[in-house]
């Protein structure tokens, strides 16, 4: 593996400090306890490094930065590298209240849906998520970003950020309360092998779809991003079938939505509010370069708008576009929220850029402006659900 000079490596860490220090916002955090992170990196930097020693050094610097929509990520050339060496945990897993949670059934390693993960290699299932939460980039000090990602991907994320040794010897709690200790071959996985803000991509499914079962209705919103038919069209025949059909019970699934186009959800919400509600804040600057200038106003409802009962669904998938949307939702007091805590809020940095590190090629996607929409301060960065 490629070893560089501390010149070289103190080349890239100054573009990346320049990015983070004095292109970011840092809306979330202390901009002294940044500073600090990229003190401490900077005394670490070493003659002879390579591009994943420098990345581990460097990497908790950008997750300081307390955004979602910032991360740093390893080379193109590396992640090739790793199709002949990386080993990942094979198991899928879920994050649920501080535990590791077996996903389904694997048999051929002798573990089942439900089944608790107490530690892998001698680390506590505790010291595994304190590592991850360090080294994956969520907003402000709410972790359900991260949590989210760990589950959904732990196998890239274990790897990165926990160990790469190629075998795990597990210690497993039953339902039946029982312990076992079992040994786990690593394997290749190709969806694994990837990096960072790749893992926010939406999966090959249409964007948005709908269904009507008597009275009920149910819309599912995967990214806020057009599709096949346009969003505009899409509601606009959904809605008017809602109000012929005189359906009084929907629900809105938004779980996993990452975000997305805003006017898709300012779209949305005209159909679910009987009056003029508002959406960004009044000091949001929303640049021309997005095509977000005509956004600054109110949001007017539209004729054929829902008067039923609400129902939205959330996990902490729910990021960016999608956290304004359920803040607006719950400020205004549109329906019920249920689930759990939203991975972004009211507020949220984002109009990103990309910079690739000179030297290392490390890759790094940052957030350059403050958006924010109109709800209390408690919603900044996560909506908590109503409960049942």
């Amino acid at each position: 593996m490629k070893k560089y000079s501390k010149e070289e490596l103190q080349q890239d860490f100054k573009l990346l400090k320049k990015c983070i220090c004095e292109e970011h916002p840092l809306a979330f955090t202390d901009r002294n306890k940044v500073l600090a992170e990229f003190e401490q990196a900077e005394a670490g930097i070493r003659d002879g490094m390579t591009e994943e020693e420098f990345y581990y050094l460097v990497n908790p610097c950008v997750t300081a930065a307390g955004c979602g929509h910032t991360n740093l990520a390893v080379s193109t050339a590396l992640i090739e590298a790793r199709k002949e060496t990386a080993l990942y945990f094979p198991v899928e897993v879920i994050i649920d209240s501080g535990k590791l949670l077996v996903r389904q059934d694997r048999p051929e390693y002798g573990l089942y849906e439900g089944d608790r993960i107490l530690g892998i290699n001698g680390r506590s299932a505790e010291d595994i998520l304190s590592s991850l939460e360090r080294n994956i980039s969520h907003d402000g000090s709410n972790p359900a970003l991260a949590w989210y990602l760990a589950g959904k991907h732990f196998g890239y994320e274990y790897y990165e950020f926990a160990d790469k040794s190629g075998v795990f010897r597990t210690e497993v709690l039953r339902r039946d309360n029982t312990r076992d200790i079992i040994t786990i071959e690593g394997k290749y996985i190709p969806r694994h092998n990837t990096a960072a803000w790749q893992l926010h991509a939406p999966e090959n499914t249409a964007p948005y779809e709908c269904g009507r079962k008597g009275k009920e209705a149910f819309l599912v919103i995967r990214v806020f991003s057009e599709g096949e038919q346009s969003f505009e069209q899409f509601l606009a025949g959904f809605f008017a079938e809602l109000r012929e059909a005189g359906a009084d019970r929907l629900t809105i699934d938004l779980r996993g939505n990452f975000g997305g186009y805003p006017g898709m959800a300012r779209e949305l919400l005209s159909y679910l509010t009987e009056r003029e509600i508002p959406y960004f804040t009044r000091d949001t600057k929303l640049p021309e370069v997005c095509g977000l200038s005509e956004m600054g106003g109110n949001i007017l409802p539209k004729e054929n708008c829902f008067k039923g009962d609400i129902t939205l669904l959330t996990d902490g998938g729910c990021f960016s576009t999608s956290g304004h949307f359920a803040a607006v939702f719950k400020e205004n007091h549109l329906g019920r929220i249920l689930g759990s805590t939203t991975g972004g809020g009211a507020a949220c940095t984002d109009f990103s850029a990309d910079a690739v590190l000179e030297n290392t090629g490390l890759r790094l996607h940052y957030s350059r402006a403050l958006f924010a929409v109109q709800a209390d301060e408690s919603m900044r960065n996560g909506v908590e659900p109503d409960g049942v």
